[in-house]
């Protein structure tokens, strides 16, 4: 929590109210229970702040989250490629979303 009050105090002495208020974590929430972490996003959102997380396992899928967009990185070994699948979560499901990028047609 001192983290989250630490980010907000600093980005409210700004002059840009729109601009993004983001905060990069890395493995942030490892080692806490779901309940743990659906509060810490919680705090995120009443600290109106914006976040990167990087996570093998967190998802941020949390009813005290109205909206979150996901990007799930994986890799083969012995392919020198990543896929990125991309899902969205509105405060109560996941969804898959399509990739507006797509080079390829579908086969």
């Amino acid at each position: 929590m001192p983290l989250f009050a630490a980010i907000a105090s600093f980005y409210s002495q700004g002059s840009f109210p729109l601009a993004p208020r983001l905060m990069l974590l890395d493995e942030a929430f490892a080692g806490i229970d779901d309940a743990a972490r659906a509060h810490c996003m919680g705090l995120i959102r009443e600290f109106d702040l914006d976040f990167v997380i990087t996570s093998e396992r967190e998802w941020a899928c949390y009813a005290e989250l109205p909206g979150v967009a996901i990007c799930q990185l994986q890799r083969r070994e012995g392919i020198d490629a990543v896929f990125v699948s991309r899902w969205s979560w509105d405060g109560r499901a996941k969804r898959r979303e399509s990739d507006p990028d797509r080079r390829f047609a579908a086969s």
